[in-house]
């Protein structure tokens, strides 16, 4: 069967890898435009390729031809061809297609992520201006940190994406001059009226949503939940959405061992990305338990839809939450502080103040309008400081 599965897998990428070349060699056979290419690893509905998709409608915008480069596949390929972006996959080892990628004329490129640092370097070594936009904390940096440059090029512009990231780096002996750019969302509550959390009459839910790991630490919020005192347990439910990074993670297993003891916990292992807008509106509030998570986008979403976010020190946005004013905030190792957060956000579930303060949070950092002026202004600085003018001060 491995066999099998592997043969499917090589045929399907000499298919793609042949359309890929097509597409490549069209380009390159057209009239001169202006265009960029975005590089990421993957286009999954994970966050990173989530916001890269928003910086490709934003360059689309912008007048950009937006070529979006990827080494595997995933849902959003189809989103972006129906966004009219196109998608060129090379699987990863394909090295003739990765050097023709380097010899199209683009204006600049834009590289999602710290895994892709490879290709910031081959696009030093060829003399592109190039935007790093970094996404990750300690638990992706570290174990590349030794593989990664600890210096960049006069033509690279490093961008973080929080905190965490700049921090991680720092960590590890990395000296960048880094500029922060926090991603933005297209604004899916824009209509709705700001209402209190609840009526003080139906069940109050908690929600945790993302992958099952133990970087999201999911157990350790169930772990509070069962601190509750029971009034309050009661009156509320915990509900956890997300599929497992790998089924046979020994954290999934115990996961789901300790899920079924509990009948007010409810298990939902997938949720469609165009219902999510609809989960939101059913909870009350939003529990970031995050061991390490730069700047997680279902924090920003709840933020967007004025619900009640409770958020550890672990997550980006932590740095940004006014406790028990836009949010909740409490140090990621200590679950009696989560507790504490839990009763408090449960005893102000009828206040609409701290719903309209996370709102608010949202439009001040996190609108697509503000992500455009700030991404298209470190763009434009890029191209046009680039003839050797923009330096790298740690260098």
């Amino acid at each position: 069967m491995h066999a099998v599965k592997e043969s499917i897998k090589f045929a399907r990428d000499i298919i793609v890898a042949i359309y890929s070349l097509v597409l490549i060699v069209g380009f390159k056979c057209k009239k001169k435009v202006k265009a960029c290419i975005l590089v990421t690893n993957g286009m999954g509905y994970g966050g990173a390729p989530l916001v890269l998709l928003e910086a490709a409608k934003v360059y689309q915008k912008n007048g950009y031809k937006v070529i979006l480069y990827t080494e595997f596949y995933g849902d959003l390929i189809k989103v972006c061809r129906d966004q009219k972006i196109e998608v060129w996959i090379v699987p990863r080892g394909w090295k003739m297609l990765s050097k023709l990628v380097l010899s199209c004329k683009f204006q600049f490129a834009f590289v999602n992520t710290a895994v892709m640092y490879k290709w910031v370097e081959l696009f030093e070594k060829n003399n592109f201006p190039t935007i790093w936009w970094l996404h990750e904390g300690d638990s992706y940096i570290d174990p590349i940190a030794a593989e990664m440059p600890t210096h960049v090029a006069a033509s690279t512009m490093v961008l973080a994406v929080s905190d965490r990231t700049t921090m991680a780096l720092a960590k590890n002996g990395i000296q960048y001059k880094t500029r922060m750019l926090y991603y933005g969302l297209d604004d899916l509550a824009e209509n709705e009226e700001p209402i209190a959390q609840m009526n003080g009459k139906n069940i109050y839910t908690f929600l945790v949503m993302g992958a099952i790991c133990s970087r999201k630490n999911q157990l350790f919020a169930i772990q509070a939940y069962n601190l509750l005192p029971k009034k309050i347990r009661a009156a509320s439910k915990l509900m956890l959405v997300g599929t497992p990074l790998d089924e046979k993670d020994p954290y999934y297993i115990e996961f789901l061992r300790v899920v079924k003891q509990y009948p007010e916990i409810d298990y939902i292992p997938r949720v469609e990305r165009s219902e999510i807008p609809a989960l939101y509106r059913q909870i009350n509030a939003l529990i970031c338990c995050s061991i390490d998570d730069p700047l997680p986008v279902v924090v920003t979403e709840c933020f967007m839809f004025g619900k009640n976010v409770i958020i550890s020190s672990g997550s980006g946005q932590y740095y940004m939450v006014k406790d028990e004013y836009d949010g909740y905030s409490y140090l990621e190792s200590d679950v009696n502080a989560l507790c504490k957060k839990m009763i408090s956000a449960w005893s102000a579930r009828d206040d609409k103040a701290m719903g309209e303060h996370a709102r608010n949070l949202y439009t001040s950092k996190f609108t697509t309008r503000v992500f455009e002026e700030r991404l298209m202004a470190y763009t434009n600085e890029l191209i046009v400081n680039w003839k050797g003018v923009y330096v790298d001060e740690a260098n």
